[in-house]
């Protein structure tokens, strides 16, 4: 008997070291990385054509137009126009915007017209394609935290969960489109090398616009990883006047390069959520070096396992047989009867 008892003992020491050993630390359930913007009941008014209509809020997009990048010069008359605009705001190091960038990556197959604009926006952080001007688009409009979905300046999704509403928030959004041209407004630009001049005009005064010019590319690389984003906003200016000139760098190794002309109703931007679904979030928004744990690896969970299964093995020796043995039989025969 107390060879049996000595291998239970055993055996539930293994079993608890075990689940020891298997057990990570928990992870949180984050869907956003803090919630903080003030929301304001808004409606848009647009028809097609670039104009602001008496009920649009500021920091609503009117127009954004595509410009691809590949030659020497241009202008807008060459340029596409979006539907739509979606703008999310992420990190490389924010887990919960892995379904955001999903969600957006889906618009490719089903509304690939949609715009789609990326923004690494948290410079002091590990994120090594964070852009000033992504930063600064950020702080004007006063989010917080991470992920944020912008569709059209001003209808938000925040965190994980309402990022899942992304499709349904633009067919709500489908009879409400940009404006398709814009007959006030021009732009040309050149390139020489790696510098992009711009220069642009807005023959309407009667309104008071700004004015984002982005340069953006695909397959951008994750560093030190082999991952490749799209739509990540590599350059540019933001928050500019209607009328003026710049210059910026094209130095990213992504692909298709490309400018875009995003204007926006000026002023103080006033957003309104795009969901009924429940907000949720825990983290801060701002980027903490990662606190250094001790861990277990592989080899040593697998050498301490065997150790422990050979440990057990020891009083085991004399139970097994005691189990295994023929034991004589209780019925009684004739000659006893």
């Amino acid at each position: 008997m107390a060879p049996i008892l000595a291998s239970i003992r055993v055996g539930a020491a293994l079993l608890l070291a075990l689940i020891l050993l298997s057990t990570t630390s928990p992870t949180t359930g984050v869907s956003y990385m803090v919630e903080g913007t003030t929301e304001a009941d808004s409606t848009t008014g647009r028809d097609g054509h670039l104009g602001v209509g008496p009920e649009a809020a500021n920091g609503t997009v009117l127009a954004a137009l595509v410009m691809p990048l590949g030659g020497q010069s241009g202008d807008s008359s060459e340029a596409v126009f979006a539907p739509h605009t979606v703008e999310l705001f992420t990190a490389t190091w924010c887990t919960p915007c892995r379904t955001a960038e999903r969600e957006v990556d889906e618009l490719e197959q089903w509304w690939p017209a949609v715009l789609v604009v990326a923004h690494h926006s948290s410079l002091e952080s590990s994120d090594e394609l964070a852009t000033e001007q992504s930063a600064a688009l950020k702080q004007h409009y006063g989010f917080d935290g991470y992920p944020t979905l912008l569709a059209d300046g001003h209808w938000t999704l925040r965190g994980e969960r309402q990022s899942l509403d992304l499709q349904n928030l633009l067919t709500n959004l489908s009879d409400d489109g940009l404006a398709d041209e814009t007959p006030e407004f021009n732009l040309s630009w050149q390139r020489v090398g790696s510098t992009v001049s711009a220069t642009w005009n807005y023959s309407d005064g009667a309104a008071v616009l700004t004015l984002d010019l982005l340069v953006m590319h695909d397959e951008v690389e994750w560093p030190n990883t082999v991952v490749t984003l799209d739509g990540v906003v590599t350059g540019g200016g933001t928050n500019l006047s209607m009328n003026g000139s710049a210059e910026f760098e094209v130095n990213s190794t992504g692909g298709n390069p490309r400018l875009v002309a995003i204007i926006r109703v000026g002023g103080e931007p006033v957003t309104e959520v795009g969901t009924d679904t429940p907000f949720s979030g825990t983290l801060p928004n701002v980027w903490n070096p990662p606190v250094e744990t001790r861990t277990i690896s592989g080899k040593t969970v697998f050498l301490l396992t065997l150790a422990l299964v050979l440990v057990a093995i020891i009083p085991m020796r004399h139970t097994l047989p005691v189990l295994w043995r023929k034991h004589p039989s209780s019925t009684p025969n004739a000659e006893e009867e």
